[in-house]
């Protein structure tokens, strides 16, 4: 019956997409990548699920692939490798026009769909520079994420092609996120992004119930800081544009810092204001008084410039009056007390963001950053350590435990290989053990529990695809003793044992294999 089903799927999953490919002039090619595309996610799914545990609903997944062909993508093209319109690029997605130019790649072809249904205004706080930045660290993510059930999946295994990643940062954060609010909060955000709802708000607030408000006040700090790094990184003009505003933004602040001599110029200011419109309202309502300042106005202005009656001349007046009470607005706002503290506390944000652009060392800058927020993650993984009570729910933790620890870094080093991680990673594992024990998860190996941990620990950096399945076999050679890793019969990895350990520190017999889960 299950295979029934999963068929009547899958037939129905491959009927939608045909369905919308008929109405689509795609050349031939383009339709078989995307349904040989869809094919391989479905084949995949499964296991791409059971390794990360917080994944979309594979039927919603697919709906969204399906629904950004359908809705978002009036053209998809294939290119040479050599096309010069490419400039070197893989992929070019032109949202305004709907169209795709990429490589004929699954995974290519995959990201580009990701990216075109992306808005590019999905952060709204106080701090422009930051809307731009931390919008693009969300946008780049998600689609580096959705591209990872092709790219680390093939239906029969699972390896983190680390070299296939867009960019391992990105990534990295992304999946902070769903460790932190979970896939379907990151989802709502990002591809449906309802206008009406301040999602940064939610986000906070979110954080703030999980895990308190102290985190929540790290998290958002460092992930502001770390997403305008990210941006100066890759972006070394937008960094110079970035600059340049550092001097009008510390005038600001120079002015604002004499409170006193600023609501002068205010108060002179929202004088000349008042003026203007006083001006406005006399000269629309006195016809004589239109008709002599619209010839002299219009007088010494050239053809194609010129106001071609006075009924213009007054529509025209209007719309000034309209921005003159804008400015009247603001000078109110700027005039009281609360509205004048928030104003200097958002420029001095925006000074400490600007700032970054002078940075010296900015990678060493950023790394530092990312680690500080794996600092967070950790914890965060402890508390939900904490949290499990049913082994069932440690289970959870424990596939997030393995996925994180194997996440890419920097070059050839993932989050456990971090030097500056070690001490976190040993409580974050102690943690996780002690529960283990206490909830009667896992067998344990020796009569003292720290080398038991220090064995059991490898499991951690074993990529088969159902860890509770496991098992293990301890054995001696020249070297000493070592542990080795099976599924389903098959030898997995083998870890030598650290520890100076002998026969009779064991709980289990040497050479046999045994179940690493109770």
């Amino acid at each position: 019956m299950a295979n029934k089903r999963k068929r009547f799927i899958r037939k129905s999953f491959d009927n939608q997409l045909e369905e919308v490919l008929t109405k689509k002039l795609y050349r031939e090619e383009v339709k078989n990548l995307l349904l040989d595309t869809l094919y391989k996610i479905e084949t995949s799914y499964q296991d791409y699920s059971k390794v990360k545990k917080n994944v979309l609903p594979k039927e919603v997944y697919i709906d969204n692939i399906i629904n950004a062909i359908k809705d978002e993508c009036n053209s998809i093209k294939f290119v040479a490798p050599d096309n010069k319109e490419m400039a070197g690029r893989t992929f070019v997605v032109d949202k305004e026009k709907k169209t795709i130019k990429c490589y004929p790649i699954a995974r290519k072809l995959l990201y580009s769909i990701s990216k075109i249904q992306k808005s590019e205004d999905i952060v709204k706080t106080e701090s422009e520079l930051v809307n731009r930045t931390l919008t693009n660290t969300l946008n780049v993510g998600n689609n580096i994420n959705t591209t990872e059930p092709l790219r680390d999946f093939n239906g029969f295994s699972w390896n983190v092609s680390v070299l296939e990643i867009e960019n391992l940062y990105y990534n990295l954060i992304y999946q902070d996120l769903i460790i932190l609010v979970g896939n379907e909060f990151l989802e709502e955000w990002i591809n449906e992004n309802k206008a009406m709802i301040e999602y940064m708000e939610l986000f906070k607030e979110e954080l703030e119930k999980r895990w308190g408000k102290k985190v929540a006040k790290n998290v958002v700090e460092l992930l502001e800081k770390i997403s305008v790094l990210l941006e100066f990184s890759i972006d070394a003009q937008f960094k110079e544009q970035v600059k340049a505003r550092e001097i009008v933004v510390k005038k600001q602040l120079e002015k604002m810092s004499d409170k006193a001599k600023y609501l002068e110029d205010i108060s002179k200011k929202k004088k000349m204001v008042e003026k203007e419109i006083k001006d406005i309202d006399k000269t629309v309502n006195d016809k004589e008084l239109l008709k002599q300042k619209y010839t002299v106005i219009n007088k010494d202005l050239p053809l194609e410039k010129k106001i071609f009656s006075t009924r213009v001349f007054a529509k025209k007046l209007l719309d000034d009056r309209e921005e003159y009470l804008k400015k009247l607005k603001e000078c109110n706002d700027l005039m009281n007390p609360v509205k004048f503290k928030d104003r200097k506390e958002k420029m001095q944000r925006e000074y400490k963001y600007v700032m970054l652009a002078n940075v010296e060392d900015l990678y060493d800058e950023l790394f530092s950053d990312i680690i500080l927020l794996q600092k967070e993650i950790i914890r965060i993984l402890m508390m939900k350590i904490d949290n499990a009570s049913e082994k069932s729910e440690l289970l959870k933790v424990m596939y997030e435990i393995r996925y994180f620890y194997l996440l890419p870094v920097i070059n050839n080093q993932r989050i456990k290989d971090v030097s500056k991680l070690k001490r976190l990673i040993n409580m974050l594992n102690k943690k996780f053990f002690d529960k283990a024990y206490e909830l009667k998860l896992i067998n344990k190996i020796c009569k003292q529990e720290e080398d038991s941990i220090d064995i059991l620990k490898n499991i951690f950096l074993l990529q088969i695809i159902s860890l509770e399945d496991a098992e293990l076999k301890i054995a001696k050679n020249d070297d000493g003793y070592y542990v080795q890793f099976y599924e389903e019969n098959i030898e997995d990895e083998a870890f030598k044992i650290e520890s100076n350990l002998d026969k009779k520190d064991f709980k289990v017999r040497i050479n046999k294999k045994i179940k690493v889960f109770e």
